[in-house]
């Protein structure tokens, strides 16, 4: 189980590190006009939702991990 839990946690922090430079890459991008500004807010959001989204699943596995070695 241990096992499964590392590497979890490892597929998780490596999605935050590509998610991260998913986000700089698309904000270094200079949009062309309004709407092409609002598309790249757009996706700069949902890249923002799935970094909130993974880091939470991190925090709930470190929580589970630390309530179960309290016990």
């Amino acid at each position: 189980m241990a096992s499964s839990v590392l590497e979890a946690t490892r597929a998780a922090h490596e999605d935050l590190e590509r998610l991260e430079r998913l986000a700089v890459r698309e904000l270094q991008l200079n949009p062309a006009n309004a709407r092409d500004r609002l598309f790249q807010s757009h996706r700069v959001r949902n890249i923002i939702d799935l970094v909130v989204t993974t880091s939470d699943m991190l925090i709930s596995i470190t929580t589970s991990l630390y309530n179960n070695v309290m016990l």
